[in-house]
């Protein structure tokens, strides 16, 4: 899981992207390929399940 606390980037997945604000965030399965890009200062917090 991936949660923006403050400011705004830009999350790259294989066939798409999307823009994330404060207060989002999104969920993805393990192995997704992704990449990140930071349209302004921010803070995140990246989070990983362990089954």
């Amino acid at each position: 899981m991936l949660h923006c606390l403050e400011g705004r980037v830009k999350l790259g997945l294989t066939e798409s992207a999307l823009e994330l604000s404060a207060h989002q965030w999104i969920y993805f399965e393990g192995g997704t390929i992704h990449s990140l890009t930071g349209i302004e200062e921010s803070s995140l917090l990246f989070t990983i399940l362990l089954d």
